[in-house]
């Protein structure tokens, strides 16, 4: 045997080969160009976005995690603190839509890109989505009637809603209404929303910080991130049944308002059955 052919090939020629997964189908093999690189950057502005969304997630979480322990009065007050931050000129169209925009767009992008590289000529392997991306696929149908329920059509100006201001949208008015009036269809909504962005949230976070070497240890117990994200789930539900009892007790809402809350929720099908 040779001695070219028993010497071990080198780590640096090896790692330069272009993956199959980062190789573009759609050209002859002969002049195909690596993908890598756009899907590098296309996960770092998945990643950065995501951060910015999150922090906008975790104020708006403040609120029902002090409802838990000061019901819907300290809900309230946690909840205008956190206005003044998210609902600032332009601070909202950017942090909250548009980073939430760029997340949604840039995941959807790398994945299909990465979908394409696998595909040749005449087939096309698929590889299922990793839970991570999954939990974000599920969370859609959740998030969307929460932004259109919560934002969106209480600005509407038709009556009988008549633009209703956020600080008719509160989790003693707005939130406990609705969850009384419709308990199951509200309950699994934000059981929806809660529990699988936190799970999303809390597994995007623990891959972005398991890429630093001086954390990278400690942030791989997938354990402890998952029970965070569930205790978390639990303290904001039980602040959201917290509210509800609360304002209950308190009388509730006018009937003039109780019929513009009405008519938010009737905008949307599922609550019109």
């Amino acid at each position: 045997m040779s001695s070219s052919s028993s010497r071990p090939s080198s780590p640096t020629s090896a790692s330069s080969e272009p993956t199959p997964e980062l190789l573009d189908w759609r050209v002859p093999a002969s002049q195909r160009r690596p993908i890598g690189p756009w899907v590098r950057r296309l996960g770092w502005a998945q990643d950065a976005s995501g951060a910015a969304f999150s922090t906008f997630v975790a104020v708006h979480l403040a609120a029902p995690v002090v409802g838990a322990l000061a019901g819907a009065e300290g809900a309230d007050a946690a909840m205008l603190v956190g206005r003044a931050y998210y609902h600032a000129p332009y601070v909202e169209s950017v942090l909250v839509f548009g980073s939430l925009g760029v997340h949604l767009i840039s995941g959807l992008a790398k994945r299909a890109l990465l979908l394409s590289s696998r595909r040749t000529h005449q087939t096309l392997s698929f590889k299922l989505p990793s839970p991570h991306t999954l939990s974000g696929y599920l969370l859609l149908p959740f998030a969307l009637p929460h932004v259109l329920l919560h934002r969106l059509i209480p600005a509407s100006g038709a009556p009988p809603i008549r633009a209703l201001s956020p600080s008719e949208l509160d989790y003693s008015t707005f939130v406990a209404h609705g969850l009384a009036r419709w308990p199951v269809r509200n309950w699994l909504l934000y059981a929806g929303v809660v529990g699988l962005g936190a799970w999303h949230a809390a597994e995007g976070w623990r891959r972005v910080l398991v890429r630093r070497r001086d954390i990278a240890g400690k942030a791989r117990d997938v354990r402890v991130w998952r029970v965070g994200a569930g205790v978390l789930s639990a303290v904001v539900l039980a602040g959201l049944a917290r509210i509800v009892q609360t304002a209950s007790a308190s009388g509730g809402v006018p009937a003039f308002l109780a019929a513009r809350f009405d008519a938010v929720f009737r905008t949307l099908s599922l609550f019109r059955v």
